[in-house]
């Protein structure tokens, strides 16, 4: 799973490059931002959060299964990315 960002004010788009895991078929993505505990759920490989305060944030993608279990190798399916908003 490779991450990228794009910042557009206090936007940010985030896209998901998957390899060998195919939505919604395999199952789905959770993004969770800081330390919100409940994550949003997606079934595609974008997704843009709207009107963030300034200052950094850590954005976590995490692959799930359908039944929202996380996926057995934390290495390739749990990745976080961080962004700094002006």
């Amino acid at each position: 799973m490779q991450l990228s960002t794009e910042i557009n004010g206090r936007d940010v788009l985030l896209r998901i490059d998957l390899q060998h895991f195919n939505l919604p078929k395999d199952g789905h993505v959770h993004l969770y931002l800081d330390d919100i505990p409940d994550p949003v759920m997606i079934q595609r490989t974008t997704y843009t959060f709207h009107n963030l305060r300034p200052g950094p944030h850590l954005i976590r993608v995490q692959l799930t299964d359908p039944n929202h279990n996380p996926l057995p190798d934390p290495a390739a399916t749990d990745e976080k990315i961080p962004v700094t908003i002006a």
